[in-house]
C-alpha cells in the first residue's frame, strides 16, 4: 500500500462518509475524495441496468479526472450492479462495499440475521450470492427500503425526521419470521 495514497469515494449520498471516515483513521495521510451523486439520488430506488451505467461513466471520469491509487464504490447498490463493470473499466483496484452478513452469521446467538439495506442492494444477485456463500447456514432476513437512505440526507438538510418515520422504515424487517 502507498504511504499516502489518493483514494476516490463514490455514492449517491451522503451514506459513503462513514467509510470515508473510516479510511481516514486508517490512513490519515490519505488524499480522500468523496464523491456525493446527488443528481441521481437515491441509488436504491433504480433498475439495474441504470445503476450499472451511471455508476459505470460515472467512475471511468472520477479516475481519468482525479486519477486516484484506489476507487471506492462506497455504495451497497453501486456495487451490487456496477463493481464488474467497473472493474472492466479501470486500470486501479476498485473496492466495493455490501453488507457484513459473514460476520454477523458467525456472531448470531440465534443464527438470524437481519439486512436493512436498499431494495436494489437485496434483490441484487451478487448480494443474494454473497449471502449464499458467505453465511449458508444463517436464516438472513432482507428488507429493503430507501428510506434509511433519505432519512440522513434529510437530516443533514435540518429536518430531524421522527421515530415513526424511522419505525416505518424498519418494522416490516421485525414482523419477518426468524
Amino acid at each position: 500500500m502507498l504511504a499516502s495514497p489518493k483514494i476516490v469515494l463514490l455514492d449517491s449520498g451522503v451514506g459513503g462518509l462513514t467509510i470515508c471516515a473510516a479510511i481516514a483513521n486508517r490512513l490519515p495521510d490519505a488524499d480522500l475524495i468523496m464523491v456525493a451523486d446527488s443528481a441521481f439520488f437515491p441509488y436504491g430506488d433504480k433498475t439495474a441496468e441504470q445503476l450499472e451505467e451511471r455508476v459505470s461513466t460515472l467512475a471511468l471520469s472520477l479516475v481519468k479526472e482525479h486519477k486516484p491509487d484506489i476507487l471506492v464504490l462506497a455504495c451497497n447498490t453501486a456495487t451490487v450492479y456496477a463493481l464488474k463493470r467497473v472493474r472492466e473499466l479501470v486500470d486501479i483496484p476498485v473496492i466495493g462495499t455490501i453488507p457484513s452478513v459473514k460476520p454477523a452469521a458467525r456472531i448470531s446467538l440465534t443464527g438470524t440475521v437481519g439486512v436493512l439495506a436498499t431494495p436494489g442492494t437485496v434483490q441484487g444477485k451478487y448480494f443474494l450470492d454473497y449471502v449464499a456463500e458467505q453465511a449458508p447456514g444463517a436464516n438472513v432476513l432482507l428488507q429493503g427500503t430507501v428510506a434509511l437512505v433519505r432519512l440522513p440526507e434529510q437530516k443533514l438538510r435540518g429536518s430531524q425526521p421522527s421515530a415513526e418515520e424511522l419505525w416505518a422504515s424498519v418494522e416490516a424487517l421485525f414482523k419477518q419470521q426468524g
